[in-house]
């Protein structure tokens, strides 16, 4: 069964004290909201992952940006019935799969490659979709052929192109997508994280939700509450690291006398500009003190 990542469930766990000082007006009326500074805890993690074997193993392996997701047939789905499946990871294998690994190898546009851990078309089937669910005698997808092809993920130094199991679902003309590698297990930190403070959360989350790269411009997308305003991101580049500090601005105009906060996370984007592309360093995660993508449990 999949799990949520270690990185998504510590920021959802920093989000709620936020999301506790803003469920009611009267409780956020007495919180003062104001942009973090996080120059020194950059520092910190950047000092605490120099020349460590973490560092090392980061850099000379291969980590994508994000978890692996479903790549969609062309048009998507038929039925509302076959997303709520794709929603809850049911998908089942009927045909009779391949059962070869493939030479599991991410390769960048210049030249430079990494090994990974290859996944079978049956193991791979077993991580379609969004859910952790599986099959429970409901609506189910249901896989007939596997073929193997390629796709690309983001990382740290650019678009990596992987092998991928191109999967054959029923009703469907163009295949399902999911690539032929598994999920990287990160090594520790070397720092311990931020303890928990309502007061700081408020203004310095948990974590990006998403980042993306062009050039030297890095995206990043941060979750907040209904009752703060837009999300900033930081930068503070090594040779090593490039650690990201995303805070939470106050929101302008400010709330007014009787508008009442909710629990509705919000999603913001912030964009911060390099010195030079990120390359082989790495991305570090300020509050947490981790690599922006954290490994599955």
């Amino acid at each position: 069964m999949r799990t949520p990542s270690t990185a998504r469930t510590r920021q959802l766990a920093a989000l709620s004290a936020l999301l506790t000082l803003t469920a009611c007006g009267t409780e956020v009326r007495s919180v003062e909201v104001t942009a973090a500074d996080p120059g020194s805890r950059m520092r910190t993690v950047a000092e605490a992952w120099k020349g460590t074997e973490a560092l090392a193993t980061m850099r000379r392996g291969f980590f994508p940006l994000g978890r692996f997701r479903t790549g969609l047939p062309q048009g998507g789905f038929r039925s509302s019935a076959d997303n709520t499946a794709h929603l809850k990871g049911a998908y089942v294998a009927t045909g009779k799969l391949p059962t070869t690994r493939p030479e599991a190898r991410a390769t960048w546009p210049d030249g430079t490659t990494r090994t990974a851990e290859p996944l079978t078309a049956l193991q791979a089937v077993d991580l379609l979709g969004e859910g952790s669910n599986a099959p429970d005698g409901g609506h189910t997808l249901h896989v007939t052929a596997a073929r193997l092809g390629t796709t690309e993920v983001a990382t740290g130094r650019g678009q990596a192109r992987v092998p991928a199991w191109l999967f054959t679902v029923e009703g469907y003309d163009t295949p399902f997508t999911y690539p032929a590698v598994a999920q990287p297990r990160f090594p520790d930190s070397p720092v311990a994280p931020l303890p928990p403070s309502p007061e700081r959360d408020v203004a310095m989350t948990g974590g990006p939700d998403s980042v993306t790269l062009k050039g030297r411009t890095l995206t990043v997308g941060v979750s907040h509450g209904s009752c703060t305003g837009p999300s900033v991101v930081k930068a503070l580049e090594t040779d090593e690291t490039v650690v990201l500090a995303a805070s939470v601005l106050p929101r302008n105009p400010p709330r007014g006398p009787d508008e009442i906060c909710n629990k509705a996370l919000r999603l913001s984007h912030a964009t911060v500009q390099l010195k030079r592309p990120v390359g082989d360093r790495v991305l570090l995660e300020a509050q947490q003190g981790t690599p922006v993508q954290q490994s599955l449990d």
